[in-house]
């Protein structure tokens, strides 16, 4: 389904904005009503030195900042793919290009990570996933990456989620 949608639409295109839109309409087209799909796309260009971000309704990525090792939430977030007919009205906001250095780091997570439970119905949350990403900032991408999710598993004390688990990060050298 989506993705192979995603494959086609590649092919021709590499804007962001009209990626999201072309998906958004192959959404109501195909799927029914009530479905809608969250997504972030990013372009990385190594020349520039950017990231142009276009977040559909996802939760906000971090950036880590290899030089002052200082964590940066991308906020803007426009509408869920599906929800609305079109996201052309709200597409600039939507789209956010920040700067991408070497060194730096991108964070992408699921709401199963910031919505994993403890046993007295507390949730994992934002404050803690920026806490943990804070105190290991300089960290490699590997040992944060599992670094982040043994911490939410000691404060989840391993108890079965509703919801997988899943983190990305892209570390630029």
């Amino acid at each position: 389904g989506l993705r192979s949608c995603m494959r086609l639409i590649l092919e021709d295109e590499s804007n962001p904005k009209y990626i999201i839109e072309k998906l958004n309409r192959m959404i109501r087209k195909t799927q029914s009503r009530k479905m809608f799909v969250t997504a972030i796309f990013a372009i990385i260009d190594t020349e520039k030195n950017k990231c142009i971000l276009f977040n559909a309704g996802h939760l906000p990525p971090y950036k880590i900042s290899g030089e002052s090792k200082e964590i940066f939430k991308i906020k803007k977030h426009g509408l869920a793919l599906g929800a609305m007919n079109s996201v052309e009205a709200e597409g600039a906001a939507n789209e956010v290009v920040f700067d991408f250095n070497k060194g730096d780091k991108l964070v992408l997570y699921t709401d199963g990570v910031n919505e994993a439970m403890n046993n007295s119905k507390s949730e994992y949350g934002l404050e803690n996933l920026e806490l943990y990403l804070n105190n290991n900032a300089d960290k490699k991408t590997n040992e944060l990456l599992t670094g982040l999710i043994s911490d939410v598993k000691r404060f989840t004390n391993n108890s079965l989620q509703r919801d997988d688990l899943t983190l990305l990060i892209i570390h630029r050298n």
